[in-house]
Order: structure tokens, then C-alpha cells, then sequence
């Protein structure tokens, strides 16, 4: 085995015939200036950086490790096997304060995965000497990545980043938190900076969507006061969902319909991690009971994702308020009514992987967000809420419940079997269901640079498996087709189907034209009308 020591406290066991690429970086300093000596980044990475930086995950260090097939040089024969059998795995290990944490972010074919560690040893600080000084506990936190065994055979698939290092290039991002006085750490405490709030949308950029207290809320003194809402998803915000309509004619066509007929366009920033949708639905109505209606206001509603059972339990419980309010239409878009199986505890690792790639790929969706400040935000915004359960999974052990914005999702949970339940009262507008299947089997057999939104390695990787051991049945990457109409008492009257789509995944509903378009046929009375020209029924 060969060994490897970094600045930062980074060690790395690796074979002899693995070779490690990339510049020291961490705490070790410059010669000249005593400047932070800041790891080579590619270009992904530059774009990662900040967004990384934004979820307060701090860069350590940043390598590559060659595997065999391209350590040696073109017509040399392989290196023999080790004695007593094949190469050990790679290892890396990071020293770390007692109230600090790490985690990797491995890429391999432009794919990424998070890794946690797999164990952690903890030790006295000590002297040269060998003694103790403060009595202070350090850390050493280890990651085990799978051996380069040799060579694949031809014509074997290789299935993801990590789990088949046979040869090739894996790079690895390793990045350090702080989790000060947390012996348990908290679902809550993970979203400690986050305030729920309703978000005033007076123009069609996102840029100028703001925070806002009811009271500021400014309703246009019409005869029947018209108010639309917008509800996010998992890991988001009310920009982080909705931005994207700002990214094509359509979705700019809709906003500013939307801004001319409604008297008011709102938005609902919540948590969703720690608090149950029920939670979120009760501050919702206290948010815009407290709004300075001239009249009582007819209410449409927009939800996303697990916005949908934000969006229910805000029907059941608006009776029992006392807030006197009419909702007249809501409109459910790749919504998790009847649940998801990424939110079972045991698919959560895969769960941030998905979103991780799914953020990227949606920067990139066919050059759309070129020449505005859009990708990066995006970018931001789902690594911000996606580190929040990265981190939460490098701390506490994975437990049943122990994420309530999650646990409401499991399909057949406790929650989604009481939101079934009829309940006397409850508001009963119209819904419409806007459902996509992504189309994996297309992509893993046709797939080009700019035929889909989603790259050749990445279809690959989701295809090997993903699909059929894990959701089994037609789904937009996320959530199952058949669970986003499961609206229980509530009729559907009317479907926007995208059908078997190879662009249209969980993350870019609101980036598709022929969405905006229906969106616009069922908000606004005199929208454009018409075949959206996408076969959608």
C-alpha cells in the first residue's frame, strides 16, 4: 500500500497503483505571502464552490485518484497482483475537532455522490511528547472507498462512481463542518436560519420576490379580491421551485398574466425537514389571516412536491381557523400525494445523491439559464437544502421519524394515511394534476450531449437499477406518476400528463413550456389556449 499526507490533516491509504493528482490544498501555506494554499479546482468544482460555501460546508482539500488501467502507459503490461491477493481499499483520513464533522463529495463521469464516513476514532490532544494538554477529544474521521481491482472486461457496465472503482478517474471534494455543542444534533437545529415567511411576488423576476411580513402585503383594492399562491418542495424555497418560469417565454407570459388578474401574488417559504406539512399549513393560515384583506379573498394555489401536502393540509384546516377565505382552484405539479420511497429512511443517501445531480443537470438544462444569474441559484438553493440531511447523516444515526418533513412522504405512513381520512369542513376546490414520467429506458438508448437534460453518465448511473429496483414503476425521477394524483376526497377534474418524457424530471416542470402554458389555461380565465404540442392530454 502507498501512502499519501495532505495539508488540513488529510492522509490517504491508497494501492501502489493508484496514483493521486491534484495540488495540496488546505491550511498548508504559500512561501511567498503565507497565503492560504487553496486546492486546484476543475471547472464543475468552481461552479460547486460557492454553492458549497453558501450551506457552510468548508473546502478542505480536493484530489484525483487514477485507477490502474490508466496508471500505466499505453502497451505496458498490467501490474502483477499484490501478494495474498488483490489491492486493499483506498482510505481517507481527515483530523478533526470534537465539534467538527466531514463528509466527501466523489465524482466520477460527471456523476456525483456523497459519501459519509465510515467510521470515526476519537483521541486526547496531544504533545510531540505524547502527553495531553487540554484534555480536548480530536477526531479522526475515515472514509473506506472500494478497491481498484483491475481492469473491467469489455463490455462490462460500470455501475456508479464508487461502488465499481475498476479504473478511471475518481475525484473527490473533501469539505468540514462545524456542529458546535451538538451531541445530538437536531432536525430543528439543521434549520435554525431558516424562517417561515410569505414571499410578495410583485414582478416577474425573481430577483425582486421578497420576504415579507403579512402586514406588508400590499392587495389590490379590486371587488373580489383574487390572491394566487405559490407552494415549494422539499430542499427549497419559494424561488428555488419557482424561478424557472422566469426562463422562458411561456413561463414570463404566465407571470406577468398572473400579475395583472390576480390581486396579489404570494409565496410561502417553510420548513421542510423538521416540521410536518400539518405544521407548515397551521403558519401558513396564520400568515395570511394576518394579510390586510379589503374583502375576503378567493384563494388558487400552485404547490410543488411536497408542497402538496402543505397545500392539503392547508384545505383541512382553513375551516377550523377562522380565516374567512375561499380556494377555488389548486393545481398539484409532480406533487408527493401519495408519497415517495426516497423519503424511507433507507433510501435517503440515494435521495441526496438524486438531488444533488438533478441541480446540476437543471443549470444545464439546454443552455435555458444562459446569460442570467439563474444557474448559480439554483445551484445554491439545492445544495443549501440537501446539505442540511448530509449533514444531519454524518452526525445522527439513520432513524424511523427522525426527520418529520421526510417521514411525511414514506408511502402508507402515518401521516399520508391520516391526510386520507374525510374530514367535514374542508375546503374542496378544483384540482388539476400536472405528472411526468421520466423516461430512462429512451435515454439509455438514445441519449446524445443536448438530446435530454440530463448527460449520457448520468442517465447510465440512474438507469442501472435506480428505476426498477428502487420506485419499480413509472415516476419523474422522484416521485411515483400514480402518487401524484392520490388526492384521497379531493376529485381530479382535470390532468396535464406529460406522459413517457425524456426531459421533463422532478426538477424542471417549471422550465417547460407546455407547463406554463396549461398553468396559464387554468389560472387565468382568458390564457392562451391550444395544443401545447407536446402529445399531452
Amino acid at each position: 500500500m502507498g501512502g499519501t499526507s495532505r495539508a488540513g490533516g488529510l492522509r490517504i491509504e491508497h494501492p501502489e497503483t493508484v496514483r493521486i493528482d491534484g495540488e495540496l490544498g488546505g491550511d498548508r501555506r504559500r512561501r511567498s505571502g503565507g497565503a492560504a494554499h487553496e486546492p486546484a479546482l476543475n471547472a464543475q468544482e468552481i461552479e460547486l464552490k460557492s454553492a458549497l460555501k453558501t450551506a457552510d460546508l468548508e473546502l478542505v482539500d480536493a484530489f484525483t485518484l487514477v485507477a490502474p488501467e490508466e496508471t500505466r502507459e499505453a502497451g505496458a503490461p498490467a501490474a502483477p497482483p499484490r501478494r495474498g491477493g488483490t489491492p486493499g481499499p483506498t482510505r481517507v483520513q481527515l483530523d478533526l475537532e470534537a465539534d467538527q464533522y466531514a463528509v466527501l463529495l466523489l465524482e466520477r463521469d460527471g456523476v456525483f455522490t456523497w459519501r459519509l464516513p465510515a467510521q470515526a476514532i476519537a483521541h486526547g490532544r496531544r504533545r510531540r511528547s505524547g502527553k495531553t494538554t487540554d484534555g480536548r477529544e480530536q477526531r479522526t474521521v475515515v472514509f473506506d472507498l472500494d478497491a481498484p481491482l483491475a481492469p473491467a472486461a469489455k463490455g462490462r457496465r460500470r455501475r456508479g462512481p464508487v461502488r465499481d472503482f475498476l479504473f478511471g478517474r475518481l475525484r473527490a471534494v473533501v469539505l468540514r463542518f462545524t456542529a458546535k455543542a451538538l451531541t445530538r444534533i437536531t432536525t430543528a437545529q439543521l434549520e435554525k436560519d431558516l424562517h417561515e415567511s410569505l414571499v410578495w411576488i410583485g414582478a416577474r423576476d425573481p430577483g425582486e420576490w421578497r420576504a415579507c411580513a403579512p402586514e406588508e402585503v400590499q392587495v389590490r383594492a379590486d371587488d373580489r379580491p383574487r390572491a394566487l399562491l405559490l407552494v415549494h418542495g422539499t430542499f427549497s424555497s419559494t424561488r428555488g421551485s419557482f424561478r424557472a418560469l422566469a426562463t422562458t417565454d411561456e413561463g414570463r407570459a404566465l407571470l406577468d398574466r398572473a400579475l395583472a388578474l390576480y390581486s396579489v401574488v404570494l409565496g410561502f417559504d417553510h420548513k421542510t425537514l423538521s416540521l410536518r406539512p400539518d405544521e407548515n399549513a397551521a403558519a401558513l393560515i396564520g400568515h395570511l389571516a394576518a394579510v390586510p384583506w379589503p374583502k375576503r379573498p378567493a384563494v388558487d394555489v400552485v404547490c410543488f412536491s411536497r408542497g402538496g401536502l402543505v397545500t392539503r393540509s392547508f384545505l383541512r384546516g382553513l375551516s377550523a381557523s377562522g380565516f374567512q377565505a375561499d380556494v377555488e382552484r389548486a393545481v398539484f405539479v409532480g406533487c408527493t400525494n401519495g408519497g415517495t420511497k426516497l423519503a424511507d429512511p433507507e433510501n435517503w443517501h440515494r435521495l441526496i445523491d438524486l438531488y444533488t445531480n438533478l441541480g446540476l443537470a437543471a443549470c444545464k438544462l439546454g443552455g435555458l439559464f444562459a446569460a442570467t444569474a439563474i444557474p448559480a441559484a439554483v445551484l445554491s438553493e439545492v445544495l443549501e437544502g440537501v446539505s442540511k440531511l448530509v449533514k444531519y447523516l454524518a452526525v445522527e444515526a439513520v432513524t424511523e421519524g427522525g426527520v418529520p418533513g421526510l417521514a411525511a412522504m414514506q408511502p402508507g405512513g402515518e401521516f399520508l394515511r391520516s391526510l386520507a381520512q374525510p374530514l367535514a369542513g374542508a375546503a374542496n376546490p378544483e384540482c388539476r394534476v400536472v405528472a411526468s414520467s421520466f423516461d430512462l429506458a429512451w435515454g439509455r438508448a438514445n441519449v446524445e450531449d443536448g438530446a435530454t437534460s440530463l448527460t449520457r453518465e448520468l442517465m447510465l448511473h440512474l438507469a442501472d437499477g435506480f428505476s426498477d429496483q428502487l420506485m419499480a414503476t413509472a415516476n419523474d425521477l422522484v416521485v411515483h406518476t400514480e402518487s401524484m394524483s392520490a388526492l384521497g376526497e379531493n376529485p381530479v377534474v382535470e390532468r396535464l400528463a406529460l406522459g413517457q418524457s425524456e426531459r421533463v424530471h422532478h426538477l424542471c416542470y417549471f422550465a417547460t413550456a407546455a407547463v406554463a402554458r396549461r398553468l396559464a389555461e387554468w389560472l387565468t380565465p382568458d390564457g392562451p389556449s391550444g395544443s401545447d404540442g407536446t402529445g399531452a392530454r
